[in-house]
């Protein structure tokens, strides 16, 4: 989590690895097929204040209640507010979601090396 939701630090990544955070896929399921139910909770991490701006509570709060649907984890990992216009491509939201993920899984292998 963040030192503090207001004063531009950056996240403390390393307690984070092998935590997930929930993608809300309900029974929308067929339409997401290739978007995983979780993501590593440090690929989210560093948007915590995006998701409060877009929700009004903590990644935490909003794990506990099952996550965040997939448009709007890709508004949050790409610290946008919500969708203005039309909303993207099912694939495409999965595509942007597999970056994200594939970059921070990418930081943590070259960290071992």
């Amino acid at each position: 989590m963040m030192n503090g939701p207001d004063n531009g630090s950056t996240p403390d990544l390393s307690n984070l690895s092998g935590r997930c955070f929930p993608v809300f896929l309900g029974d929308q399921r067929s339409i997401w097929s290739g978007l995983p139910d979780s993501i590593p909770w440090e690929v989210i991490a560093p948007h915590e204040r995006q998701a409060n701006v877009n929700h009004g509570q903590s990644l935490e709060t909003i794990a506990r209640r099952g996550g965040l649907s997939p448009y709007d984890l890709l508004a949050v990992l790409l610290d946008q507010t919500f969708w203005r216009c039309m909303l993207p491509e099912p694939a495409t939201v999965i595509a942007k979601v597999k970056e994200k993920i594939n970059g921070v899984e990418a930081k943590r292998g070259a960290a071992r090396i």
